[in-house]
């Protein structure tokens, strides 16, 4: 009787297992979904997907750190790059990039 209540248990948990274990591992891209996807909405015409994808993580950067200081947001970005990647991606963003002004007010009066 324990034996087939073992077997049982192992094929209920192989079965299930990749469903526990990626609502544990989830990956950055899945987290930041839902701002991306009304970053993308709302940009999409004027800004490529990398901008935006980046846009996201500042984002969430910003709010986990609550300063502007770009080595703490960096530290501060999830996925696995190193802080010091993610610095120079911040340095660059807003070295290169010219944010539309008038997207952005537009934006934040939709939300």
């Amino acid at each position: 009787m324990f034996y087939k209540d073992r077997a049982l248990l192992i094929s209920i948990l192989e079965k299930n297992l990749p469903k526990f274990t990626q609502a544990m591992t989830t990956k950055v891209p899945d987290k930041n979904t839902k701002l991306i996807a009304i970053l993308h909405h709302h940009f999409g015409g004027n800004m490529n997907l990398a901008r935006i994808k980046f846009l996201a993580l500042f984002i969430c950067a910003l709010c986990k750190v609550q300063t502007v200081d770009f080595e703490k947001l960096a530290v501060a970005f999830e996925g696995g790059s190193k802080s010091e990647s993610s610095l120079r991606r911040i340095q660059r963003f807003i070295a290169d990039y010219k944010l539309n002004t008038d997207l952005i007010a537009q934006l934040i009066f939709k939300l």
